[in-house]
């Protein structure tokens, strides 16, 4: 068993499994998409005023709400720019016309109002206003518009991450493997030599191992 190797697979393997799980988490959540847009126009007796297109997003779940305000007294207009609400075609919007536009709802003689819908919505919408008195002034119209968008199965981040996480999930597994399973190396230094005391020797070899024998006997004539 090699401990440094088991600390490395388990480091890569946590890392690599949470951020597979970070990402699969983040992509499956619903992807909420939102538009705001703001038009100011000067309304008068005498001709219809016409708002910039109000946006929103198409999707599942879709919701649309306007808010408008004026300094006068108004008749305001709410018109669908697709023309998709108007059976048979579409109406005029005043001394100014855009695509077979739709009125979806109105309010007459009012300084503001409101309206909303959670239903199929067709972008853009207008707002036309014309001032109800003599004297002219300013509209202020608000609009939001959600939706929660389809994301794509596969992005370039999405499939980035999971092929990082995937690796690093490999590695680990290999890491943590070999760190328990894979034997201490051939080549690791010797134990320690420790030298015998004469009471070891004694032991091992019997009382007077430790001392030198008597030189053999010469033989007779010779010096």
């Amino acid at each position: 068993m090699r401990p440094w190797l088991v600390s490395i697979g388990v480091a890569f393997l946590v890392v690599g499994g949470a951020a597979l799980a970070s990402l699969y988490a983040a992509s499956d959540a619903p992807n909420h998409e939102q538009v705001d847009s703001t038009s100011t126009v000067e309304v008068n007796p005498t001709i219809w005023a016409l708002t910039a297109p109000l946006w929103g997003e198409n999707g599942s779940a879709p919701s649309f709400y306007v808010h408008w305000q004026s300094t006068v007294p108004v008749q305001v207009t709410l018109l669908d720019g697709a023309g998709s609400r108007c059976p048979g075609g579409g109406s005029s919007c005043g001394s100014q016309a855009i695509v077979c536009p739709c009125p979806v709802t109105n309010w007459t003689d009012r300084l503001s109002g409101n309206w909303s819908s959670s239903q199929a919505l067709d972008y853009p919408y207008y707002v036309r206003a014309l001032a109800v008195g003599a004297d002219p002034g300013i509209m202020t119209v608000y609009a939001t518009g959600t939706a929660v968008i389809d994301q794509p199965s596969y992005t370039l981040q999405r499939i980035t991450g999971t092929f990082a996480g995937s690796a690093a999930v490999l590695v680990g597994a290999v890491a943590l493997f070999l760190g328990l399973f894979l034997r201490a190396s051939p080549y690791a230094a010797p134990p320690p030599v420790i030298p015998l005391s004469p009471e070891d020797l004694d032991e091992l070899y019997g009382p007077g191992s430790e001392e030198d024998e008597p030189p053999p006997a010469r033989p007779p004539g010779r010096r």
